[in-house]
């Protein structure tokens, strides 16, 4: 998923779903905001999901689930995502069942 400071998901007017119970990384668990229909682009890529409310203060979060949407894989050496090297050049790879 997506955690954007309030002010964020304002600006973009994104619409409110409901409020979901949410595990931080210490183990706390929270109410949070859970809001719909927002659209990350990177490149030519694009992945549509929801999107969770943090505080102002907050750094902006793009989880794992959106690079998979969209194929592109985190290399930690180079600090930067790309398109995942194993998929053909111009295509996303979908696992079809």
């Amino acid at each position: 998923e997506v955690g954007l400071p309030q002010k964020i998901v304002d600006q973009l007017g994104l619409p409110f779903l409901k409020e979901v119970r949410a595990r931080l990384a210490d183990g706390s668990v929270t109410v949070v905001k859970l809001y719909r229909d927002l659209t990350v682009c990177i490149d030519d890529r694009s992945a549509h999901v929801h999107c969770v409310s943090k505080a102002a203060d907050a750094p902006c979060l793009l989880g794992q689930m959106v690079f998979e949407q969209i194929d592109y894989v985190v290399d930690c050496r180079q600090q930067k995502v790309m398109p995942n090297p194993a998929s053909e050049p111009g295509m996303m790879t979908f696992e079809m069942y």
